[in-house]
């Protein structure tokens, strides 16, 4: 979708540079599926070749068809632009979610990292346009950002979460404990039906209570805030 060519090309500052909408110029039929992580790295792979800090934003359908990318020059955070820039693309396809995948080019210090993903989490969750992965792209292969590893550095560790689909209607639903208020909470991820995630992924969530922000995965070790 990025080729190497095209980011060395673009100038040296903060600010969306690039944006394929598929949707348009393929229509819905061609647009490709992304149900993984390591089929959104395939999507980007050229951006592990580049030197400077880069980030992609793809915006999926329900049924995971790749409707836009929007590459983001900002030392390797999409968070760094505005979250205008980041969700502009997904609002105006009317996506059910996004990814980000960036190469690992003058990354910040862990803690912002955290930061900043997780402002693009909540704001997510409060457009109701979840963030479903984040990759990290590199010349040797990937890795994803909420995994239960990557999350643990993160001030908001993970919290333990039964997670289930259901078969009627196809959603995936969650049942948490909030660590703040103890509030027990029973909501659907909003996440589209063909992703697939691995056991140890890590969810962004809100307890209904408090409005809390947390991390859940059906894998943590209990509440570790």
């Amino acid at each position: 979708m990025v080729t190497a060519n095209q980011a060395k090309a673009l100038p040296q500052a903060s600010d969306v540079f690039l944006t394929y909408d598929l949707l348009r110029d393929l229509g819905l039929a061609e647009c490709p599926f992304v149900r993984d992580a390591s089929e959104i790295s395939r999507c980007v792979e050229e951006i592990a070749r580049v030197r400077q800090g880069i980030s992609v934003v793809g915006s999926l359908n329900r049924d995971c068809k790749l409707l836009n990318c929007t590459a983001i020059l900002s030392g390797g955070n999409a968070a760094a632009s505005r979250m205008a820039d980041v969700f502009r693309q997904a609002i105006n396809s009317n996506a059910a979610a996004i990814f980000l995948a960036e190469n690992v080019c003058e990354r910040g210090h862990p803690n912002s990292q955290d930061i900043l993903r997780r402002k693009i989490a909540q704001a997510g969750l409060a457009l109701r346009i979840p963030l479903i992965e984040d990759v990290i792209v590199t010349p040797t292969g990937y890795h994803s950002r909420l995994s239960i590893r990557e999350i643990a550095t993160d001030t908001y560790r993970p919290v333990f979460a039964r997670i289930r689909s259901c078969r009627g209607t196809k959603e995936t639903v969650a049942g948490w404990t909030c660590p703040a208020c103890l509030s027990t909470n029973i909501a659907s991820l909003d996440l589209p039906i063909a992703f697939k995630f691995p056991d140890a992924h890590c969810f962004a969530a809100t307890c209904c209570r408090c409005d809390k922000f947390a991390w859940i995965s059906s894998r943590a070790e209990g509440t570790r805030y």
